[in-house]
């Protein structure tokens, strides 16, 4: 008994032994994956070009329009053989909060003439010339159906996406892309920079109809331009975009006003899963994406405004298909600063 019970003690003991040596690997592993953007984030600026200001911290309210549309091509025929959901358009409103190098938002449409209701929630960090970005959309009502040979009613597209971009900056001691879109620093002197974009994906779309969920028509002629596409009334992609390109502001009166513009093109890959009438089809794809960007704003010490429009095309190559996705946003931003939060907490006692 005492045999088997000083045995039992020593395969806790080094079971207790074992993992702990484990989470202190993990922890170091964890440590050395970080220690690039640690270090990165201790890269200063040159303060000639890029400028904190006082107050680091900011709350903005966004008034947007986003417009968005879905179109899918036959690769030699173009759009003319295709269903095309076109580019609609809808008001909406959201709200960001920065504090420190962290960026949430949140957006909701509040007037639009199809019916659609846009959620969109992100966040943005930054480390030096590095940049992360994270977004969840949902779209209903998406874009509606035009009148379509064999589409006895319309059908409207459900929507979703969850991205992730790593973003790195060629030129992160003389340009910040936070001073255009955000409004968190100043860009003092006008400069460029050269930018490298990572950016998976994955979109879902359904169709949303109680008469027909079928998205793509299924009859003869459209199984000749669309082949496994036709008759497709949901999709699942899984991309991941490789995007360089090039970001330009013009700065004025040492950052108080400035005008911006950029472009970003490339190329990348993806896994499809669609399911249509009568089978399931799995394959891989490639594609070609883009995004474009104009921007003009204040810059002020306490209150800053900026108005820009960003426009994002992603094609999806299915032979003998081509599915896009489109989308434009308008947006207006109204932002106000403020200072540390934890410098207004008290830190002694009163009593």
């Amino acid at each position: 008994m005492q045999s088997q019970l000083a045995f039992c003690l020593d395969t806790n003991q080094s079971t207790l032994v074992i993992r702990k040596y484990s989470l202190q690997c993990i922890e170091n592993i964890i440590l050395l994956l970080c220690m690039p953007f640690f270090l990165a984030a201790q890269l200063g600026n040159d303060s000639t070009y890029i400028k904190n200001h006082t107050l680091p911290n900011y709350i903005s309210l966004d008034y947007q329009y986003l417009g968005s549309g879905l179109h899918f091509y036959n690769k030699d025929k173009g759009i003319d053989r295709g269903p095309v959901y076109p580019f609609e358009s809808a008001q909406a409103v959201g709200f960001n909060l920065t504090y420190k190098f962290f960026t949430i938002a949140y957006l909701q449409t509040i007037k639009n003439k199809v019916n659609r209701s846009a959620f969109h929630l992100g966040a943005n960090m930054m480390f030096g010339p590095w940049e992360f970005d994270a977004d969840y959309y949902k779209y209903k009502n998406l874009a509606i159906l035009e009148p379509q040979p064999d589409h006895e009613f319309p059908v409207d597209i459900k929507y979703s996406s969850i991205s992730a971009e790593v973003l790195y900056n060629f030129n992160a001691r003389k340009y910040s892309t936070r001073a255009v879109l955000f409004g968190d620093k100043i860009q003092r002197k006008s400069a460029g920079a050269f930018m490298l974009s990572a950016f998976p994906v994955y979109r879902f779309l359904s169709g949303n109809t109680v008469n027909s969920d079928v998205i793509v028509p299924d009859n003869a002629e459209f199984r000749t331009y669309f082949g496994k596409v036709a008759g497709m009334t949901e999709a699942k992609f899984y991309n991941l975009d490789i995007r360089p390109g090039y970001s330009y502001t013009w700065a004025f009166k040492k950052g108080t006003y400035f005008l911006s513009a950029s472009a970003m093109l490339g190329t990348g890959f993806g896994y499809h899963s669609m399911s249509t009438e009568i089978q399931e089809v799995h394959g891989w794809h490639w594609q070609a994406s883009g995004r474009f960007l104009a921007a003009a704003g204040y810059n002020g010490p306490r209150i800053f405004a900026i108005i820009h429009y960003r426009y994002t095309s992603s094609v999806s190559v299915i032979n003998p298909a081509l599915i896009s996705v489109d989308e434009g946003i308008l947006r207006i931003r109204l932002g106000y600063r403020f200072g540390h939060v934890e410098k207004t907490i008290p830190v002694d006692s009163p009593y």
